[in-house]
């Protein structure tokens, strides 16, 4: 039975993956600064094509689940020499799904760049930042890899430094490649898309650096994967890659609606979502180490401290995650003041104290969602999330908001239904146990 011990493990387990998801955040915004002093079309146009590399990034992301699903399980049943096959049927897959991925993208990206934006300025310096960016696709997906791979050896460690190391690196290689310093070429855009695919396929050299050194410990090796660890792979990655594109689309579905209610409520719903995507975040790297311990205690068929395991860490983020939300509701007014003008104060005060009041809701859904993940069930949570976004919350978003002029308030106030409606859910899916039925 896990015991208090399992509060403590929880925390050393998913600190080193807060830190790597919050780095992303940092990072992210140095990148915009930086790009930002090219100019506003330079600016918007990354923004932009950024929606385009998200969306695509999301339907590889279920490989590293799949491969923490798989390797986690062998750690549990103590075939740790086998934990390679997992890793190298990920980075066969990473191969065998990027390579069209990379050539459909760059055809389709001009198209898709002029049909959300009307400026073909922001456009065609889109379509180039865009297209280099996808070139990095495969190396994204090796590193994701790695993240269910390590975790599930309890080595997130490696993953937390690489990450760190290589936004370092982006950020130096911005600065020589966006501006042309020290007898750098001077790319602008071009430049930023160029530094984070080297930063990319520079930590995936690091992640092979340290796999190597112990291949013969986990079994690894780069020979063509069995057909039955591929195909059990594809299998387990497909259904959670399907629902992180369906998750993300929604978000551009979203803001597509919230532009039609007015330009304020876009506003407003940029910065709310900013400060909801740090819940996320931090979900997601509790979830993932939920996972893990999932896959492990399933591989030593100890199924009712797998139950436990989840248990513990949605209880945990729901401490971390509650609390943000509970300061941020405290200090809606001072916050809200910060960053919008007088006009849109008091649209803005509603909203903003909704989607902070219901923040802890983002602890149950990733953690019992990365959870099953773990436990091999990635069906069922998928199609609760997907069918509950697009048949329930979105079109109702539309209605209320737009059709029915209840506007930010509205739909943000629909946002918190539908979240605890899916914690709600995906909680009963956790506690029905058939997730212990799965074989990896």
């Amino acid at each position: 039975m896990v015991t208090k011990v399992g509060w403590k493990e929880v925390a050393i387990t998913s600190l080193p993956l807060i830190l790597a998801q919050l780095s992303e955040i940092v990072f992210s915004l140095v990148d915009t600064v930086m790009v930002g002093k090219l100019g506003t079309t330079e600016l918007a146009s990354v923004g932009l094509s950024m929606t385009a590399v998200c969306f695509i990034q999301a339907a590889i992301l279920g490989i590293g689940n799949g491969v923490q699903a798989q390797a986690s399980r062998r750690v549990g049943e103590g075939k740790k020499v086998l934990v390679g096959d997992a890793m190298k049927s990920g980075i066969y897959l990473a191969i065998t799904l990027g390579i069209p991925l990379i050539f459909l993208s760059i055809w389709l990206a001009p198209f898709f760049m002029n049909l959300i934006s009307d400026n073909k300025e922001i456009a065609d310096y889109g379509t180039k930042y865009f297209e280099i960016r996808m070139i990095g696709i495969i190396g994204y997906a090796i590193n994701i890899s790695f993240r269910g791979f390590w975790s599930s050896l309890k080595l997130d460690k490696y993953f937390t430094w690489i990450t760190l190391i290589s936004h370092a690196l982006n950020i130096i290689l911005n600065y020589l490649l966006i501006y042309g310093n020290y007898g750098f070429p001077r790319l602008e855009v071009a430049g930023s898309a160029i530094a984070t695919n080297i930063a990319l396929y520079f930590g995936m050299v690091l992640h092979f650096f340290f796999l190597i050194k112990k291949r013969k410990e986990y079994g690894f090796n780069f020979k063509i994967p069995k057909k039955k660890n591929f195909v059990s792979l594809l299998s387990l990655s497909v259904p959670s890659g399907l629902q992180q594109m369906f998750f993300w689309l929604g978000f551009v579905v979203l803001l597509w609606i919230v532009g039609k209610v007015g330009e304020g409520d876009l506003a407003i719903t940029h910065v709310i979502l900013q400060f909801n995507f740090v819940s996320i975040l931090i979900g997601i790297a509790i979830g993932v180490a939920s996972g893990a311990m999932v896959g492990r205690a399933m591989g030593q068929e100890r199924n009712e401290e797998a139950y436990e395991w989840g248990i513990i860490a949605a209880k945990y983020a729901f401490v971390i995650i509650g609390s943000i939300g509970f300061i941020l509701a405290v200090f809606t007014q001072f916050i809200t003041k910060i960053y919008f003008e007088k006009e849109l104060l008091q649209t803005a005060f509603w909203p903003f104290l909704i989607s902070s009041a219901i923040m802890w809701t983002e602890s149950i859904v990733f953690v019992f969602m990365y959870s099953l993940f773990g436990a091999g069930d990635m069906k069922r949570p998928v199609i609760v999330t997907v069918l509950l976004q697009w048949l329930f919350f979105l079109p109702l978003c539309y209605v209320i908001g737009y059709q029915y002029k209840f506007g930010v308030l509205g739909i943000w106030s629909l946002f918190a239904i539908y979240r605890v409606i899916i914690a709600i859910l995906l909680y009963k899916q956790w506690k029905d146990r058939k997730w212990q039925l799965k074989t990896v």
